[in-house]
């Protein structure tokens, strides 16, 4: 009676091995994002100024550009060149989390940064559902940053 349970358990035990475990081997990470810039020193200045970011080494291209570490792992790559006026909807945007909205929202008033809410464009900060601080404000290039204060 008990030889059908021991059969099925072995032949479980065999076919373990061949069980696809891609979940768990073959996880995705957030390496880099690049932002195409007019002025390589004005994005620069604006993003050293607010985010404090280190530099990273890079190679030598013939493009004007910088990279700078971002957190743990992940990077952001500017290049000069952009000839054209960018039109970046509102809900194509990068996020950056901070220890203190409030804090951070001081900077921007310090440097005459516009930040809002959200997409109705009303100034301050919200306050999502699950208690994190968002808001969202623009780079000298136009493209749409959001700022939080979540904590993962």
């Amino acid at each position: 009676m008990g030889r059908p349970f021991l059969s099925a358990g072995i032949l479980l035990i065999a076919l373990f091995p061949f069980c696809p475990v891609h979940a768990q081997t073959n996880r995705v990470s957030f390496d880099h994002m690049a932002l195409y810039v007019r002025n390589l020193d004005t994005s620069m200045q604006f993003y050293t100024r607010l985010f404090h970011f280190d530099t990273l080494p890079h190679p030598k291209l013939e493009l004007r550009y910088q990279w700078y570490k971002v957190g743990t792992g992940s990077a952001l790559h500017m290049v000069e060149g952009l000839k054209d006026t960018v039109s970046i909807p509102f809900f194509s945007h990068f996020c950056f989390s901070v220890p203190s909205i409030d804090d951070f929202a001081g900077s921007l008033d310090r440097y005459g940064i516009k930040y809002y809410s959200g997409p109705d464009r009303k100034k301050g900060f919200r306050l999502r559902d699950d208690g994190v601080k968002q808001l969202f404000f623009q780079d000298p290039d136009k493209y749409w940053i959001e700022v939080n204060d979540a904590r993962r």
